[in-house]
């Protein structure tokens, strides 16, 4: 084992406990070195990344937004799940 190939193994074994944030932006590297010296992405790849995007994004729109009224008695599990059932409705449509 060369000594940048057993760099690299400790350091992706290190990145288990970085910051989500951290994580994200290593495998969006990773990924784009793979493209760029290896190849093109597997289709699975692609899907898990578009949608790790795709909730990244929502997570970030949704932070930004503050419930003028908010009620004490509504549970957010449901209302988070509410959400994904009618994000899933709103793919599921657009695919068909």
């Amino acid at each position: 084992m060369t000594v940048m190939t057993k760099l690299l193994k400790e350091l992706m074994e290190s990145t288990q406990v970085w910051p989500e944030e951290a994580q994200d932006q290593a495998v969006e590297s990773l990924l784009a070195i793979k493209e760029e010296y290896v190849g093109p992405l597997s289709p699975e790849e692609r899907r898990a990344t578009g949608r790790h995007r795709a909730w990244k994004r929502i997570e970030e729109v949704t932070s930004r937004v503050k419930d003028l009224e908010p009620n004490p008695n509504e549970d957010m599990t449901a209302k988070e799940e509410d959400i994904a059932e009618m994000v899933k409705e709103y793919r599921r449509s657009k695919h068909a």
